[in-house]
């Protein structure tokens, strides 16, 4: 009973980091809930603007340089953040790295990863979307969670193909990153497209890999834990599981 108690109170632990770590974002945060003229006008006056869902009190300063330059820095800091305040791209890597292999297998997924939501950031940037299409996303994105979640409990370690399971939830995921990046930076249109998606992809990037250094470690001294490991992998990937079918359920009804 007591290693049932210990495991719990590690999963609860570990899940309430991973959403204190994205408290201001909710499922769905990839659609803008600011126009531009808001943002502008309310920081030409000096207050705080919101970006996608965030408050910050440097609106003014990140408005001008992306207005005026572009800057590739103010890009690669709003991807950085964005990564912390995504739960569900939170969630979805925590899935990813509970069963992981080792350390060479979390490199070949991070890359594999890297390349696919790359790619259709890079794609959604350069092309109009449909209307409508950012909700759809984040319905598909709901279901990957839940798929990894799900396959994690069935199998109880990494499924075989899972770097091609990877690479087309990646494709997915890309479309996300870059709602994320036309809600919160709608001006972007206007200092081109190749500073704004390399800039954000590249502090995307950042952010995942500091998450993924922090925090596989932990997961790989759990699984081996005489007490708790064999509970860390059904408990955890039964919490992906619950949060992705949650949000799939909202990102649809």
């Amino acid at each position: 009973m007591g290693n049932q108690l210990f495991c719990c109170f590690f999963a609860g632990f570990f899940f309430a980091t991973f959403f204190f770590m994205g408290k201001a974002s909710t499922m769905g945060s990839h659609r803008a809930d600011v126009t531009t003229q808001t943002c502008a006008n309310d920081s030409a006056r000096g207050f705080p603007v919101s970006l996608g869902g965030r408050q910050t009190g440097r609106g003014f300063s990140r408005l001008a340089l992306v207005q005026s330059v572009g800057n590739f820095g103010t890009f690669f800091e709003l991807g950085f953040e964005h990564i912390f305040g995504a739960r569900d791209h939170l969630v979805f890597l925590l899935g990813l790295l509970l069963v992981c292999a080792g350390w060479r297998r979390l490199v070949v997924i991070m890359v594999t990863f890297t390349v696919a939501h790359s790619t259709t950031l890079v794609l959604s940037a350069a092309l109009p979307t449909a209307p409508g299409f950012d909700a759809w996303v984040d319905s598909l994105i709901a279901a990957t969670i839940a798929v990894v979640g799900i396959g994690n409990l069935i199998l109880k370690k990494e499924p075989r193909h899972r770097v091609i399971e990877v690479f087309v939830f990646g494709l997915l995921h890309g479309f996300g990153f870059a709602a994320a990046l036309r809600s919160e930076v709608p001006w972007a249109e206007g200092a081109g497209v190749v500073k704004p998606v390399l800039g954000f992809n590249l502090g995307v990037e950042a952010g995942q890999v500091l998450v993924a250094v922090i925090v596989f470690p932990l997961i790989f001294w759990a699984r081996q834990h005489p007490k708790i490991g064999s509970y860390v992998v059904p408990v955890g990937s039964g919490l992906v599981a619950f949060f992705g079918a949650i949000w799939l359920v909202r990102a649809t009804v």
